[in-house]
């Protein structure tokens, strides 16, 4: 449970990824309309059918890695928002007026809480990327003519679903933060 003075601070945070992570969501959506258009509703087929079949292995298994195994593996362990306010030139935001004021009721946990929420919401487009590339992958497919306007379609399904796991909730990030590490 975060306290909630910390909740107000991080209130901006959260309403910006909110928006942020709506734009990654719509963004398969544009794709599936895009692979939509090229295919002409679905009629024709993309490329010259030169690429092997197995290509479409390796679309799957670049979507595996960038849109399950990064977010959820490698972008909390090494770029979680702890090591991002260590190792990059992100500075700690800093608060005025009655943020400074809110900041400086709060107890030294939060205190160092508070300082990375903008780690917090950098780690979350970090994987928010990687989930979105699935509908990537698939548009990409599409384009090389190893898979139909509905193999494109379920590549951004699957984008769609990767992201909706991942939706901000900056009371559970702060609440699991560990300022440690």
């Amino acid at each position: 449970m975060i306290h909630p003075e910390l909740e107000k601070l991080a209130a901006p945070f959260e309403r910006t990824s909110r928006i942020i992570w709506g734009a990654f969501v719509f963004a398969p959506v544009i794709y599936s309309g895009l692979a939509w258009l090229l295919t002409q509703g679905g009629e024709r087929q993309l490329g010259d059918g030169q690429f092997p079949a197995d290509a479409i292995y390796i679309a799957v298994l670049l979507a595996l890695l960038s849109g399950v195994i990064f977010p959820w593996v490698i972008a909390p362990r090494f770029i979680g928002p702890a090591r991002m306010m260590q190792s990059s030139d992100m500075r700690p935001p800093t608060f005025e007026g009655e943020a400074a004021r809110i900041f400086e009721r709060l107890g030294e946990r939060d205190k160092a809480r508070a300082r990375m929420l903008g780690g917090v919401q950098a780690a979350r487009i970090v994987r928010w990327a990687g989930a979105e590339s699935v509908a990537i992958y698939g548009l990409l497919a599409l384009m090389m003519g190893v898979t139909d306007m509905y193999g494109a379609w379920a590549f951004s399904i699957a984008a769609i679903v990767l992201l909706t796991q991942l939706r901000p909730d900056y009371a559970g990030d702060l609440d699991q933060l560990d300022t440690s590490a």
